[in-house]
């Protein structure tokens, strides 16, 4: 089983109509990983899958989206074209931060209508929150899930990459393939040997001779509260 190999590569680790806006395409784009495929490693599937689900008692983070649009044959842009800033209060909120648009989305309680979720949205034009409908709630939060760091419902197809150096620091990686909107797409996620926590990951969608690359990172910080609209002063 790869816990062994994990543990084994530890001991040389250093010790509202809110659709209109295009914040929602980006983070679809962004956060959907693989569509089915056929399986691969059953091991690796298990422990991502395992890795991956959020764990409350690691505390609030953040992630940050950098999304970039280019020739398949042209390098990587240097600057991003559009950018985002998602953080996570587990059982708690969610906030979700474009160049335009700022979410806000309140976990409720389990059973009740819409899980007790709410939401509310302002535009950078004008510093008043409004209001979501429930359906556009539900959306956002189908889209962002908020039970695992990477969405991958349907991550079956898995690779154990072992350990990854990434600037002298060795990480758990795995390398996801299938299929987004029509094109090939593959991502690599990244894990902290330590904590099995993500550090980052890299998905690139290839349309023909368009490619979409989405690079994240994510940051632990106990320190990210997240305050509702209807709380402010």
């Amino acid at each position: 089983m790869m816990f062994d190999r994990v543990q084994w590569l530890r001991n040389f680790q250093r010790p509202d109509g809110i659709m209109r806006f295009h914040l929602i395409p980006a983070l679809i784009a962004a956060y959907s990983l693989v569509e089915a495929v056929p399986a691969a490693r059953a091991d690796c599937t298990s422990d991502f899958n395992s890795f991956n689900r959020v764990n409350a008692s690691a505390g609030p983070y953040s992630v940050e989206w950098r999304k970039f649009l280019y020739k398949a044959e042209d390098r990587r842009p240097d600057t991003p074209q559009r950018l985002s800033i998602v953080q996570v209060v587990p059982s708690e909120a969610m906030r979700i931060k474009s160049e335009t648009t700022e979410i806000i989305i309140a976990e409720g309680s389990p059973g009740t209508s819409n899980n007790g979720r709410r939401g509310w949205f302002k535009r950078d034009t004008d510093p008043s929150w409004v209001a979501m409908p429930a359906g556009d709630v539900d959306r956002i939060v189908k889209n962002v899930p908020l039970l695992a760091y990477f969405a991958a419902p349907n991550a079956n197809n898995v690779d154990c990459k072992d350990a990854q150096i990434v600037d002298g620091t060795p990480y758990l990686t795995f390398t996801l393939a299938g299929r987004h909107g029509g094109g090939r797409q593959q991502t690599t996620a990244a894990f902290d040997l330590a904590t099995y926590q993500p550090v980052s990951g890299v998905t690139i969608v290839d349309f023909g001779a368009s490619r979409t690359q989405v690079e994240v990172t994510y940051r632990f910080d106990n320190t990210i509260k997240i305050t509702l609209p209807e709380q402010r002063p």
